[in-house]
């Protein structure tokens, strides 16, 4: 059914006993990922659409906007402090780790391709007294912090969502090195940073593409993988200061 106006402004407006659309403020409308991705049509035609201050989307959604102005994809951020000597330290210490784990933990195995992950592994064929490959799912949280913990290698999704979302980003905060579909990031990536790095190794959809990939990638060696890990480290450090995260909304809402 058509809603020409936004029913959570509404209610408050009905709850303070005002329009909030008449008073002087900046209201900011995040877009959360399915959502957001079923209809877009609907959200970038809304008709109280140029009454809203900023709209912020998840880095692969945001291609799906009128990409005007108003429109800003956000990193996935996470309360986590960062600190790039220990997740340096963290990713030494797993390579000296035998076997190299490699994990995938899909919140839902349909959507995040886990059946054309196992194929590319199977397809590598990999040593046992070298890698191991541990698909989990319905872990609690804890359980899911403690194998990233252990983890060295991370795959996220394959899907044509083609974006990262939270379980990456947990992921590479905890030393893994991450695959994950990445094709499209390229407008939101050069809308924040001016340059189209992404802090993770991107997956085709195609299995013997991502079975290449990943067979490359894991068999670097340890001072190949570790200089991997410093770049990507500074990516990470530079994205998520707390300051550059402060900045970066007041320069989005121009205070």
């Amino acid at each position: 059914r058509p809603i020409d106006r936004y029913t959570t402004i509404d209610k408050f407006s009905s709850f303070y006993g005002i329009d909030l659309f008449d008073i002087d403020a900046k209201f900011c409308i995040w877009h959360p990922g399915s959502c957001y991705r079923e209809t877009p049509a609907y959200y970038n035609n809304h008709p109280l659409r140029y009454k809203i201050y900023k709209h912020f989307y998840l880095l692969d959604t945001y291609r799906l906007s009128p990409q005007q102005e108003n429109d800003w994809p956000l990193h996935n951020y996470q309360y986590y402090n960062f600190n790039y000597k220990k997740y340096i330290d963290d990713f030494k210490s797993k390579l000296d780790k035998k076997p190299w784990t490699i994990l995938h933990i899909p919140s839902n195995s349909n959507t995040k391709g886990t059946s054309i992950i196992s194929e590319a592994i199977t397809n590598l064929k990999l040593d046992s007294t070298k890698f191991n490959f541990k698909t989990l799912t319905h872990l609690p949280y804890s359980e899911v912090i403690k194998e990233k913990n252990n983890s060295l290698f991370y795959i996220d999704q394959v899907n044509n969502w083609g974006g990262y979302g939270a379980a990456a980003v947990e992921s590479f905060f905890r030393s893994n090195l991450v695959f994950c579909s990445t094709h499209h990031l390229s407008e939101a990536l050069y809308k924040l940073t001016g340059e189209y790095e992404v802090p993770l190794v991107g997956l085709d959809l195609d299995t013997s593409s991502i079975t290449k990939t990943l067979s490359h990638y894991i068999n670097l060696s340890e001072s190949e993988l570790l200089s991997i890990a410093e770049g990507i480290g500074c990516w990470i450090e530079s994205k998520y200061n707390h300051n550059n995260i402060i900045n970066h909304f007041k320069f989005l809402l121009n205070e």
